[in-house]
C-alpha cells in the first residue's frame, strides 16, 4: 500500500490522490486503507517515511559520513549523489517540486522532519568551503535549491528529457554526463580563481 500511495503522491500530488485510489490499485477496500492508516495524511507521512528510508538504505553515503575530507572533495562527492538519488528516486524530486510549489503543514514536517538533516549538512559542507575561501561568497540555501534542481529536473521531466535527448535519462552514461555536468557547472563555477583541481 504504501509504495502504491508513494507512487501516486509522487506522480499526482497529495490533493488529487484518494485513499480509494490507492485502494483500487491494491485491489483492496478504502476501509482497509483507514483502517492501517485512518487518514490521507497519515497515508502520505508514511510513504514519505517509506521514500526515505529508501534513500537511506540504496542512496549514497550521507555527508556526515564524508567529514574527514575537506569541503571541496565532500562537496562533489555529495553533487554526485544528488544526482544519482534523483534518477534512483525520481519521485523524491516529484514529491519535493509539489510540496514545495505548495507550501504548508506538509511542507513544513517534509522539511522538519525528513529533508533538514540532508540539507543542513550539505549547506553546512558549503558554508565552510565560503567561510575558508574555497567558494566565493554566496548563500548556501539558495545554492542548494540551485543544485537540487538541476539534480533532479532531468529526471522529474523524463519525458520531455527523452524526448530531447534521444535516450532516455536513466541511461548510465546520462546519468554519469548530469553528474560531471552538475560538478563543472555548480561547484567548479563557483571556486575562486587558482582553485580548481
Amino acid at each position: 500500500m504504501l509504495s502504491a500511495a508513494l507512487r501516486r503522491f509522487a506522480d499526482h500530488g497529495y490533493d488529487i490522490v484518494t485513499t480509494a485510489d490507492i485502494a483500487a490499485e491494491c485491489g483492496v477496500s478504502q476501509s482497509v486503507v483507514l483502517y492501517h492508516f485512518a487518514t490521507k495524511e497519515n497515508l502520505w507521512r508514511e510513504a514519505m517515511r517509506l521514500l526515505f528510508a529508501r534513500l537511506e538504505a540504496h542512496g549514497p553515503p550521507t555527508l556526515t559520513l564524508l567529514s574527514d575530507l575537506d569541503e571541496i572533495a565532500c562537496l562533489k562527492i555529495a553533487l554526485r549523489g544528488l544526482v544519482e538519488t534523483a534518477a534512483r528516486f525520481p519521485e523524491l524530486g516529484r514529491v519535493i517540486l509539489r510540496e514545495g510549489s505548495a507550501g504548508g503543514e506538509r511542507l513544513e514536517w517534509l522539511r522538519r522532519e525528513l529533508l533538514a538533516p540532508h540539507y543542513d549538512a550539505f549547506t553546512g559542507f558549503f558554508a565552510q568551503a565560503v567561510a575558508s575561501g574555497k567558494l566565493r561568497r554566496c548563500t548556501p540555501a539558495m545554492v542548494m535549491i540551485m543544485i537540487h534542481s538541476a539534480a533532479a529536473m532531468l529526471f522529474n521531466l523524463a519525458p520531455l528529457s527523452e524526448r530531447l535527448l534521444g535516450r532516455s535519462p536513466f541511461d548510465p552514461d546520462v546519468i554519469r554526463e548530469q553528474s560531471d555536468l552538475l560538478v563543472n557547472v555548480f561547484l567548479l563555477g563557483l571556486m575562486k580563481d587558482g582553485s580548481h583541481e
